[in-house]
């Protein structure tokens, strides 16, 4: 997900960039007239061998996109967009709302470039021409109008079935998925079942999911297909419909021998669904019934975001049966990132009883965390660099130096009383360095005020 978001951040810098040079200018597009869009692609070929000859030119023609989907709008910059964004092929589609609206473009043209004398096409873009966006070369471009459904979905389903590129490929397939046509599902699953092109079927899979409308396919494909890739793309797509049965449709895939990728994907979609209290039940069940130590650990690491108090207690006992270190590391860390109150008191029983004092001290750094978060705002303001590394070296000489049971006493005393914020929050943090009741009790204290 991080890699995504820096992604869009990258994209957003370029937009910004853009928008800030002098435009290109570039000549108005040429109208050409006829009986059918083959008709006029085929006059195209030679008017332009006329206009330019031995040169490249884009046909263009706009088709009927569906509502509730936008391509290529200034959503980065729109304070006014509520959504998500999604690249398809290097094409940005929003959905969501823009104005309180739904994000919609209705004047989408599908571009397609042609070496000279060629119906042959070498590259597809998909532009939004309320953007007055076209293709940024110097290719003049022929404006073929408007084309009915019957027309463009059967052009741009020939060039995803028999493009010679997979750019092209994928791009026709988005324009597929764009396509207000109800034949537009049947189109995307004759795809999948037929292309041996990843990127097809990825675009096609995904669409699936968006549609919301084949969703007995789509679990299909993915019980029976065998690649670790299309099931995971396969069980993503179901995700992305969140009523009722999802859950149930994506629970049933799982299987003990999945590959660990599939399983982690499955995880991942079913966390999102709405059913929290069962999904929270499942994930407790794969943690103890999966054959894998990876898969276990993911399950744990899922539940931090589900903090009931049935589940903190199963968690609980979970913890102490269980024997090996890392794994109640890792349980104590998911508990330590959940808001409901009933965890401070379990990370206190964990940091007062537990005979182990490596578990101990852990309990104690994410108690000391609760209370650092607590004052975050303030430390940011009375952050001083030099007093932080003077401290810094006083303490780890009092840790070295001083027995344990005295550090406490110091650390405990410049807590309470001294001057700086930042200080008194960084003597906090050593205090969970040292095993001693007394430190726990100060915890206490300090979270009960």
């Amino acid at each position: 997900m991080l890699n995504i978001a820096v992604d869009y951040l990258i994209q957003a810098i370029w937009v910004t960039m853009l928008a800030t040079q002098s435009p290109v200018q570039q000549e108005p597009f040429r109208r050409i007239e006829g009986s059918s869009l083959a008709d006029r692609i085929a006059k195209t070929v030679k008017q332009a061998g006329t206009d330019s000859p031995g040169k490249s030119f884009w046909t263009a023609y706009t088709f009927d996109v569906r509502n509730g989907v936008a391509v290529r709008i200034d959503g980065f910059h729109n304070p006014e967009f509520q959504g998500k964004v999604e690249s398809f092929a290097g094409t940005e589609v929003f959905y969501g709302t823009l104005n309180g609206v739904p994000a919609s473009s209705h004047n989408v043209a599908m571009f397609a470039l042609h070496p000279a004398g060629s119906e042959f096409v070498t590259r597809i873009e998909i532009c939004n021409l309320d953007r007055q966006q076209r293709p940024a070369d110097s290719n003049p471009v022929y404006f073929l109008g408007h084309a009915g459904k019957d027309e463009s979905l059967a052009d741009v389903r020939r060039l995803a079935e028999s493009g010679q590129s997979q750019e092209v490929r994928a791009r026709a397939t988005l324009a597929i998925a764009l396509h207000d046509d109800s034949r537009v599902s049947e189109t995307l699953k004759n795809l999948v079942s037929k292309t041996t092109d990843s990127e097809v079927r990825s675009i096609s899979i995904a669409w699936l999911g968006q549609l919301k409308a084949d969703t007995d396919f789509l679990s299909k494909l993915a019980n029976q297909e065998s690649s670790a890739e299309t099931q995971i793309q396969t069980i993503q797509a179901i995700a992305r419909d969140k009523n009722g049965d999802t859950f149930p449709r994506l629970r049933s895939f799982y299987r003990p021998d999945l590959k660990p990728a599939v399983k982690m994907a499955l995880i991942d979609a079913i966390a999102n669904a709405r059913d929290r209290d069962s999904v929270a039940q499942f994930l407790l069940e794969l943690e103890q019934n999966d054959p894998s130590p990876e898969i276990k650990q993911h399950a744990i690491y899922t539940l931090r975001n589900f903090d009931s108090n049935a589940t903190i207690e199963e968690l609980m006992k979970r913890f102490n049966a269980e024997q090996d270190e890392n794994f109640k590391n890792q349980i104590i860390y998911s508990l330590s990132q959940m808001r409901n109150p009933l965890i401070v008191d379990k990370l206190f029983e964990i940091a007062r009883e537990n005979d182990n004092p490596r578990i101990r001290r852990q309990a104690r750094y994410w108690i000391h965390d609760r209370i650092r978060q607590r004052t975050m705002k303030e430390e940011r303001k009375a952050t001083d660099r030099k007093a932080e590394d003077e401290f810094e070296a006083k303490a780890e000489r009092i840790m070295k130096e001083r027995p344990p049971a005295e550090a406490v006493t110091i650390f405990t005393d410049i807590a309470k009383t001294d001057a700086n914020l930042r200080t008194r929050m960084m003597a906090v943090f050593y205090l969970s360095k040292l095993d001693d009741p007394r430190v726990v009790d100060f915890y206490n204290e300090l979270l009960s005020r």
